[in-house]
């Protein structure tokens, strides 16, 4: 099955190719959103890979498996820069969050206040 799914998504994106449609790569999962990296279930993944145009995206023969393997998004791990960035992200994310916060307590109690 993977060698089909990786046959088919190649024969697809040659003939949006072929139509001049401009193709793309990415290495993240549409549904999680996250970059991927290597594939767990087959092991033979140099990391994940998705091969598309815009007329394709919506097709999840393309869009959901791997263009190098065949393997699915869910068979392969989140890659460990990334995840560290995202979670870094998140963390100042949330400080900023608590700042405004903070903020919009003081302005209110100085309100209070006057």
């Amino acid at each position: 099955m993977r060698a089909w799914r990786m046959r088919n998504a190649a024969r697809i994106v040659a003939e949006a190719e072929a139509a001049g449609e401009f193709v793309q790569e990415t290495n993240i999962d549409p549904i999680r959103g996250a970059e991927l990296s290597s594939c767990g279930a087959c092991g033979n993944c140099p990391g994940f890979v998705i091969r598309y145009c815009t007329s394709l995206a919506h097709i999840s023969d393309v869009m959901m498996w791997c263009a190098a393997c065949g393997c699915g998004c869910e068979a392969h791990s989140v890659d460990a820069a990334w995840d560290e960035a995202e979670r870094a992200r998140q963390q100042q994310e949330e400080y900023f969050t608590q700042q405004r916060q903070d903020a919009r307590r003081r302005e209110a109690a100085r309100a209070r206040d006057q």
